[in-house]
């Protein structure tokens, strides 16, 4: 779809270039050739955000070192922003201006906040928000993260099948089941719960530094 886009793009580049020698004002062209340019950055920018989507597929020997979650979570709605945008869905972070390191493998730890995020998208209406909030280590646990969607509560569907044993790979929510076990492998948790204003929440936990 994307490409299909770009080619329609360039198709309305030269319809506007050959529209140039009529009798249209000046005006109205140079704003068409401006909606033209900003719709070209835009897809480019959208394409770069599928380029770092597919980048995570790769298989890489797993590490284990400090991440700061803060940096992180910046990174994961830079690249969802596009698509939230698109669903007229508002993402809004928390996070201190001070790093909260966590322990894991940083590339994977990336790809499960992002699976949780994309499930929520999925499950957000238009008009709704998502939030994100780091907690850093309290001394007897890890930093927490706590991803927020405005939708009162999580289907029903989710929270039967999150911690499936079987069937997963066929579940309309693999995203989110993916997600979990990744950070279950770094030796954190994923949980469900509702937040102190009643809004549904993914709460992950992340393994602290030594």
């Amino acid at each position: 779809p994307l490409n299909n886009f770009t080619l329609t793009l360039a198709l309305l580049t030269a319809a506007i270039a050959r529209t140039e020698a009529s009798s249209l004002p000046s005006e109205i062209l140079a704003r068409w050739t401006r909606y033209i340019d900003v719709l070209r950055n835009e897809s480019a920018r959208l394409a770069g955000c599928a380029d770092d989507i597919y980048a995570l597929t790769s298989r890489h020997e797993p590490t284990l070192e400090a991440i700061d979650l803060c940096a992180m979570l910046r990174e994961c709605e830079r690249v969802l922003r596009h698509d939230a945008t698109m669903r007229e869905i508002s993402l809004t972070l928390e996070v201190p201006e001070t790093p909260v390191n966590g322990m894991g493998d940083p590339r994977l730890v990336r790809l499960a906040l992002l699976s949780l995020m994309i499930c929520l998208l999925d499950l957000t209406l238009a008009g709704g928000r998502i939030e994100s909030r780091v907690t850093d280590s309290d001394g007897t646990s890890g930093p927490t993260i706590a991803i927020t969607t405005s939708r009162a509560a999580l289907p029903p569907s989710l929270i039967a099948s999150l911690y499936s044993l079987a069937g997963t790979a066929e579940s309309e929510h693999s995203a989110a089941i993916a997600g979990r076990l990744i950070i279950e492998a770094q030796g954190g948790d994923v949980s469900l719960d509702n937040d102190d204003t009643g809004m549904a929440v993914f709460r992950i936990r992340i393994p602290a530094p030594a």
